[in-house]
C-alpha cells in the first residue's frame, strides 16, 4: 500500500552519508576511529564504564548471556510481553525461558511477577524496559541481590531513558541496547552491550573477538566468536547520537499533540510509564477493545498502524521446545495483544498528519 504516513522512518541526513564517505576514502571498513567515536559518546551519554559495539539487539543479548556464565538449562526469568529476540537469546545460549506476566500500566513486569516465578533452578533475570520507558528496577535489583541471581536488561528502546537519574542498561550486571532502524538512535543494523563490571567487560571481549582481547593476534587465550561491527555502522551510530537531544524533544512534541487530540476518548487507555523513568516515546502506545475498528479505520485512511507483541508463551517454537509453557496463563501479556496499537512518532510526523490520525480514531470510536 502506498501510505501516506508510515510506521518507522529513520532520521537520516547528510551527516550520515559525509561520515560514511570518510571509511571509502580512508579505506579502513571495519571497526576503526569511527567505532572509538561512538563508544566514548555513548559511555559518555549513559556513564557505562565499559562499552563495546555488537552486530545487533539479539546477539547482544546473546552474548551477554554466554557472559554471565549461568548454569546450563538454567531458567533467565523474561517477561512474555517483549519481542521475539529477548527470549531466542535465551534458547541459543543453552539457557531456559521462565516466562513472567507484566501489568497494564507500563506493560512491564514488576518484582511481584519475578518473585512469583523464582524457582530453585532460577538464576537470572531479564527485565525489559519497554517503549521507551524504564522498569522499576530499584525493587527488581533488591530482589536480586536477596535470591543471588544475575540482572540482564534489555534495554534495546531506551536508549537516553533513565531511572531514578541513572541511565537504563547500566542498573545490572549488563545491558543490552538495540540500533535497528525503527529505534531512536540507528545504525541500521546493531547494537551496543554497556556494564560496569570490569571482569564481566573483559569476559565479553573475549567472547565477541575470536577468543582474543585484541584484533590482529593470532593468539586466542579463550574460544570466541565475532561479534564485531563495521566502523560504516559506527559511522552511522556516531550522527545518530549527535542528534539525540533534537530527536528526543520531537518525540516528546509529537506524543503532547497526540495526547492532546485523544485523551477524551475514553474507549482509550493509555500507556503510563513508571513515575521514577524518564520517557522518550517510542511510539504512541495505547489499548482498545475497539483496536481492530480503530486499525481498520487508519488503515483505510492510509496511515500504517503496528500491534502490540504476540506474547511469547504462545509462540509455537517456544511452545514446541518448553512442552512445560503450554498450560501458562499470562492474562495481561495476552490483553496488550488484543487490544493494543502503536502510533509513528517519527520525526517526519507532521501536526497535520496527527490531526488526521486521531481525528480517523476518534470518528471510528463514536
Amino acid at each position: 500500500m502506498n501510505w501516506k504516513v508510515t510506521q518507522v522512518n529513520p532520521f537520516i541526513d547528510e551527516r550520515e552519508l559525509d561520515l560514511i564517505k570518510t571509511c571509502v576514502t580512508n579505506k579502513w571498513l571495519t571497526e576503526g576511529n569511527h567505532t572509538d567515536n561512538l563508544i566514548a559518546k555513548f559511555s559518555k551519554l549513559s556513564d557505562a564504564k565499559y562499552v563495546l559495539p555488537v552486530p545487533n539487539g539479539t546477539l547482544g543479548l546473546y552474548l551477554a548471556l554466554l557472559s554471565l556464565d549461568l548454569p546450563k538449562g538454567s531458567e533467565v526469568l523474561v517477561p512474555s510481553f517483549t519481542f521475539f529476540g529477548s527470549v531466542s537469546s535465551v534458547h541459543f545460549a543453552g539457557l531456559t525461558p521462565r516466562l513472567v506476566d507484566v501489568i497494564e500500566d507500563d506493560y512491564m513486569a514488576t518484582v511481584k511477577n519475578y518473585e512469583n516465578a523464582i524457582t530453585k533452578n532460577t538464576s537470572a533475570i531479564m527485565p525489559i524496559h519497554i517503549y521507551g520507558a524504564s522498569a522499576d528496577m530499584d525493587p527488581i535489583m533488591k530482589l536480586a541481590q536477596e535470591r543471588n541471581l544475575k540482572v540482564l536488561e534489555d534495554a534495546a528502546q531506551a536508549v537516553g531513558v533513565r531511572y531514578k537519574g541513572r541511565h537504563c542498561g547500566t542498573i545490572g550486571d549488563v545491558g543490552v541496547f538495540s540500533f535497528f532502524a525503527d529505534k531512536t538512535v540507528t545504525m541500521g543494523e546493531g547494537g551496543l552491550i554497556a556494564t560496569n563490571n570490569e571482569e564481566l567487560f573483559e569476559k565479553i571481549k573475549l567472547i565477541r573477538n575470536q577468543g582474543r582481547p585484541n584484533s590482529g593476534t593470532f593468539i586466542h587465550p579463550a574460544f570466541g566468536m565475532n561479534f564485531r561491527v563495521t566502523d560504516m555502522q559506527s559511522a552511522v551510530g556516531c550522527s545518530q547520537l549527535e542528534k539525540l537531544e533534537h530527536v528526543i524533544e520531537y518525540k516528546k512534541y509529537l506524543h503532547g499533540m497526540y495526547f492532546e487530540r485523544l485523551k477524551n476518548n475514553t474507549n482509550l487507555r493509555f500507556m503510563q510509564p513508571n513515575k521514577n523513568s524518564t520517557y522518550i516515546p517510542f511510539r504512541f502506545a495505547f489499548t482498545s477493545c475497539f483496536k481492530n475498528v480503530i486499525e481498520k479505520a487508519l488503515n483505510e485512511a492510509k496511515i500504517q498502524t503496528r500491534g502490540f507483541f504476540y506474547p511469547m508463551h504462545l509462540q509455537p517454537s517456544v511452545l514446541e521446545s518448553y512442552p512445560s509453557v503450554k498450560n501458562t496463563k499470562l492474562k495481561v501479556s495476552e490483553r496488550l495483544n488484543k487490544e493494543g496499537l502503536c502510533l509513528p512518532m517519527h520525526l517526519d510526523i507532521t501536526e497535520a498528519d496527527i490531526d488526521l490520525i486521531c481525528s480517523t480514531i476518534n470518528a471510528s470510536t463514536n
